[in-house]
């Protein structure tokens, strides 16, 4: 979550991280070494990103393989895109980390762009097919979404079939305001330092059951959190700590928004650290596999997170 400030609670002891996040943190590691940098994006780079990782096998048991997905009767077969708003509000680099964790590190089949907030835009995601989810990066200012953009956005949430609708907010100072905005909430930011807990209750049945306890903040972030009191009824909180949310989903008909107070932003020197880890001198080589495995313990829980929300979009109750 938020405080740069805080960044010791962000290291944790061997042992107590998520296996499904250290999975994903070594897919990470692995693109790094064939694709460097992250900076890039376009269709050219998705496509390296998806080749960098065709290989890779399911986070959890019971996640089809491609081809068995591919065999599935096309009514059945879940929506397989992932948009991520990348308008000229999101802050630097972020939605070029956003799409290198989901290509690279979830091995999403299909990563696309919302280029802007207008009505054209935004429609080219909300009424596409295959759109599974649709993420907001973190963002430095605010957008100004057109009437029809919103109303397609909701649209987008409510109609939530066959595991779509999910609308997940990457944490930012903004990121509430926009919930709010686009979904009439009247959530309200808050921060605690971490740890934050796992909620037992509302994680039960869903992936997120199998991750830790409890993640700590990684610290060098702009992410803060939601004030629980402000969450409307319907919301599940899967991450808190004395009355602040880190990760929550609100039920939005038969869709979710979802919020996530992290930014990853320390992820962005992976790439360099894997460079350094793969040269001559011992040295250097030593120092960043050291580094490497600090942001490893950082970073895995929350990767974890991220994905069990997208990997499995229904809530506690829905499983029973």
């Amino acid at each position: 979550a938020a405080g740069g400030k805080h960044a010791k609670f962000g290291a944790r002891k061997v042992g107590e991280g998520s296996s499904a996040g250290m999975m994903i943190f070594n897919r990470l590691r692995r693109a790094s070494s064939k694709l460097g940098a992250v900076e890039a994006k376009g269709e050219k780079k998705l496509q390296q990103l998806q080749e960098a990782t065709a290989a890779e096998t399911p986070l959890y048991p019971g996640t089809p393989e491609p081809a068995a997905a591919e065999e599935e009767e096309e009514e059945g077969a879940p929506p397989q895109t992932v948009y991520v708003y990348d308008g000229r509000e999101v802050a630097s680099r972020a939605a070029e980390l956003t799409t290198f964790i989901l290509a690279a590190g979830f091995a999403m089949p299909d990563v696309r762009y919302i280029k802007s907030a207008s009505d054209a835009d935004v429609r080219s995601a909300t009424w596409d097919s295959d759109c599974r989810a649709i993420i907001f990066p973190p963002m430095h200012s605010l957008p100004d979404f057109a009437p029809n953009a919103v109303k397609d956005l909701r649209n987008f949430v409510a109609k939530g079939t066959n595991d779509a609708g999910t609308v997940l907010f990457m944490g930012s100072s903004l990121q509430i305001h926009v919930m709010n905005q686009l979904f009439g909430f009247q959530m309200q930011q808050d921060f605690k330092e971490g740890p934050y807990y796992k909620n037992e209750r509302t994680t039960k049945g869903t992936v997120l059951a199998k991750l830790p306890e409890r993640v700590n903040e990684m610290g060098n972030t702009q992410a803060l959190g939601i004030l629980k009191t402000s969450l409307p009824p319907e919301a599940n909180s899967y991450y808190d700590s004395f009355g602040d949310s880190v990760a929550a989903c609100v039920r939005w008909d038969l869709g979710r928004v979802c919020y996530l107070a992290q930014d990853f932003g320390p992820l962005q020197d992976l790439p360099e650290l894997q460079r350094r880890a793969e040269s001559e001198d011992e040295k250097l080589s030593k120092k960043a596999g050291f580094d490497m495995e600090i942001l490893a313990r950082k970073t895995d829980t929350w990767l974890g997170i991220m994905h069990g929300m997208l990997e499995q979009p229904k809530f506690a109750g829905d499983y029973e």
